[in-house]
């Protein structure tokens, strides 16, 4: 990587992290949701389940890869701060180790959970830059924190027999 792109990775990324640290990630009020039913209500994917269940139930339907694209839903893996999985809906991507998504239950708000969170900013923090494991910014610590989190990759919304890879 030349210094000329790690300035602007850098100078990128600190100007995402002073947004969301002066300004908090944006939220939408909207009841309780957890995160598959926020995807569902605002994506026209036919997948349902357990969030970690998006993965293999995406096969043969949508195409799968890991590579985050705006209207893409990220699938974490099931672990054990996880149970279930999460998933969010890909919003924007910033450069290719940040990107921004929309999801719910995630962060608790003004002390609820099921709250919904907008432009969430994510960041890949795998040695391969595969998106296989990532931070996700953390509203209540103002921060992405010391955790990550396993991802299983990204369902596109592109039925499969029209998916170019």
């Amino acid at each position: 990587m030349t210094a000329h792109n790690s300035l602007r990775r850098f100078l990128s990324f600190f100007a995402l992290t002073v947004f969301v640290g002066l300004y908090g990630a944006p939220t939408a009020q909207a009841g309780s949701l957890n995160c598959v039913q926020f995807v569902e209500r605002n994506t026209a994917f036919a997948l349902h389940g357990d969030a970690w269940r998006w993965w293999e139930n995406a096969a043969g339907q949508y195409g799968r890869g890991n590579r985050p694209r705006p209207g893409a839903v990220m699938v974490f893996s099931r672990s054990a701060r996880l149970p279930f999985g999460h998933v969010a809906k890909v919003r924007s991507v910033q450069n290719n180790r940040t990107i921004l998504v929309d999801h719910a239950n995630w962060s608790p708000i003004d002390g609820r959970r099921g709250q919904v969170e907008t432009a969430v900013a994510v960041l890949d923090v795998s040695p391969k830059n595969d998106w296989s494991a990532v931070r996700v910014w953390y509203r209540p610590s103002a921060d992405f924190g010391q955790k990550s989190f396993p991802v299983r990759g990204f369902v596109y919304p592109v039925p499969t027999h029209q998916h170019r890879r």
